[in-house]
């Protein structure tokens, strides 16, 4: 008869101790694969919205009237006037008052309404007055004519080295508060932004900080946008830091 043979007890458990370590390291490989998967697309994550965010900003940032961008609420808040069109007034004194004043071109639109300001760097835009940088009154843009609408002729403070001037619109505040990019809107020059309409523009926020470096003849606006993120699953942190340029056009 042919010997039989077998496996002992002991050679079977330690092929099995041999396999559950082998096993384990498996697990663990795969877990850490995984995690590390799971981390980076959370970082990409954080690092798209933060650009997103920041973007946005910067694309209003840049079509501001330079003298307008001021930090609120200690650095947290951003707020600017946008400027909706712009051309050249032809030759003429607009430091005297008048009811309307002819532009060198046509508006791009049938008509085009807002504030007017004529060489804001001698004035504060967010006071309008009558003379001021920036109109008391609204006015409206139509062919080569702009019109302001109220009963008193209007002045403004000093004539623009290019015969520039600017149709603005309301205000626009950025804020980042609880976690959240807020946009606020539809506030009057010179009120409360918190007293416009607030949409969410960006979420996931732990900080958000803004600073200006005020505009003047020689060189332009700088804004400098910081932004902290958190992740969810583990606490992890992007911070991003971005800097916009505004032309500075008199």
């Amino acid at each position: 008869m042919g010997s039989e043979r077998g496996f002992t007890l002991t050679e079977l458990i330690i092929v099995i101790v041999i396999l559950g370590i082998v096993a384990s390291i498996s697990v663990r490989f795969i877990q850490f694969s995984s995690r590390g998967a799971i981390d980076t697309a959370e970082r990409q994550q954080m690092a798209m919205a933060a650009s997103i965010m920041t973007e946005r900003m910067s694309r209003e940032l840049r079509e501001a009237l330079p003298t307008s961008l001021r930090e609120r609420d200690g650095g947290n808040c951003i707020e600017f006037i946008p400027i909706g069109a712009g051309g050249r007034y032809v030759e003429g004194d607009r430091t005297q008052a008048t009811g309307s004043f002819q532009t060198e071109g046509q508006a791009f639109q049938s008509r085009i309404t807002g504030k007017v300001s004529i060489y804001p760097y001698v004035g504060d835009a967010y006071s309008p007055g009558n003379p001021g940088a920036v109109s008391e009154q609204g006015a409206d843009w139509v062919g080569d004519q702009v019109q302001f609408n109220g009963t008193e002729d209007q002045a403004f403070e000093a004539n623009s080295p290019r015969r520039r001037f600017y149709m603005v619109g309301s205000p626009v505040a950025y804020c980042g508060e609880g976690g959240f990019l807020w946009r606020y809107s539809g506030h009057g020059i010179g009120e409360n932004f918190r007293s416009g309409t607030s949409a969410v523009a960006g979420a996931g926020l732990t900080a958000a900080s803004f600073s200006v470096d005020r505009p003047s003849l020689t060189r332009n606006a700088l804004v400098t946008i910081e932004l902290a993120l958190q992740a969810d699953r583990n606490g992890e942190t992007y911070s991003l830091a971005q800097e916009v340029q505004i032309r500075n056009v008199p």
